[in-house]
């Protein structure tokens, strides 16, 4: 996974936190890894939406995204395409 993000950092600037030790030196990673291990991750991707979009389902998704505190710029957004 190192490798992977390294190249991705590579090729699209330097999104994740990973180190070129870590992508060379599995132990290096491991030990990383293990420390990281208590982290809350939420898996999330992006839905485009265009105005007028009858999947509100989405649109209520963002909204509450925005209320439980996680991006408060979601909070008001109504219209789908502001995000």
């Amino acid at each position: 996974m190192a490798a992977a993000f390294v190249a991705m950092n590579d090729t699209y600037g330097p999104v994740f936190g990973v180190s070129r030790a870590e992508a060379r030196t599995p132990e290096q990673a491991d030990e990383r890894a293990k420390k990281l291990a208590g982290q809350f991750i939420m898996d999330m991707h992006t839905h485009f939406l265009r105005p007028g979009t009858r999947i509100q389902t989405f649109v209520q998704q963002r909204k509450a995204v925005g209320k439980a505190g996680w991006n408060p710029a979601l909070v008001d957004r109504s219209r789908p395409s502001t995000i």
